[in-house]
């Protein structure tokens, strides 16, 4: 899951489970099949080196157009 793979570059182990403890809070929306296909895309892409080098939109933490 994008989640998980976003939440295990958290510097410790105690951030890394307060992040998987604001997804679990969140679980609650329905994903439309297009949206699991554009996280599924993500996996490719998104990496604790992304993130370090800031390159969000590699995770889709951006919007789209980099706002």
């Amino acid at each position: 899951m994008l989640a998980d793979r976003i939440c295990a570059c958290e510097p410790n182990r105690t951030e890394e489970q307060s992040c998987m403890l604001t997804v679990q809070n969140r679980s609650n929306v329905t994903v439309s099949t297009a949206e699991a296909a554009v996280c599924s895309d993500l996996l490719e892409t998104c990496d604790c080196e992304a993130l370090a080098r800031e390159d969000y939109a590699a995770c889709g933490l951006s919007k789209p157009g980099g706002n």
